[in-house]
């Protein structure tokens, strides 16, 4: 909410409560030993963020139930959302392995598609390794990955998936919002989109003349 203050609207409708709480809420220091202030419940029933630093660092919050339920992006009605946006169609999403799943498909001919995958890798301890591509093995390229920002890979993961010939992109660079709260294709995905198409009947006609 506060992160993307414009896309709330088209964000809030793709969250889901997951049943748990908070523990923590973030201070403006990130500097005290006890950092971040804890939530704790009082005894008339209201809830407070405290810093647990002495002396106290940070003011003390209060806080509702609405401001420290945990909450986590509801996959299928994110698919939906882009499958609706970048013209692909639609399957059930699939949770691959880790944080991959996949979105749907940018279907050229019959049995021939660009597979459109996503990457949610939650919390602080995102997955680094190449492992997480384990599950795009043996499904036809070419293949294109969406992540949350250009930050969510390693370095190494890049270099992985280029080698691979996988294509991936940030959110930013393939959906927009407009005031109307409307999620399009930018430029960029359908260039994308039309250059993985080429790829395929490119395959298509080599196997063809082969």
């Amino acid at each position: 909410r506060g992160g993307h203050p414009a896309e709330w609207e088209v964000i809030k409708p793709l969250l889901v409560n997951t049943g748990r709480r908070a523990a923590s809420v973030d201070c403006p220091s990130g500097a005290g030993e006890f950092c971040p202030r804890k939530v704790i419940e009082l005894s008339d029933g209201r809830m407070v963020a405290e810093c647990q630093d002495v002396p106290p660092i940070c003011d003390t919050l209060a806080v509702t139930l609405a401001d420290i339920q945990m909450q986590r992006i509801d996959r299928t009605k994110f698919a939906e959302l882009v499958c609706g946006a970048l013209g692909l169609t639609a399957h059930q999403p699939t949770h691959i392995s880790g944080g991959l799943f996949s979105i749907g498909t940018h279907d050229v001919v019959a049995g021939r598609s660009v597979s459109v995958f996503g990457l949610f890798q939650g919390g602080s301890q995102a997955d680094r390794g190449l492992a997480v591509f384990d599950g795009l093995q043996g499904i036809a390229q070419p293949q294109l990955l969406l992540v949350p920002t250009s930050r969510t890979l390693a370095e190494d993961q890049k270099q992985f998936l280029a080698r691979t010939g996988v294509e991936w992109r940030a959110f930013d660079d393939v959906l927009v919002a407009d005031g109307a709260n409307s999620v399009s294709a930018t430029p960029m995905a359908s260039d994308l989109l039309k250059k993985l198409e080429d790829v395929v009947r490119q395959c298509l006609q080599g196997g063809a003349s082969g």
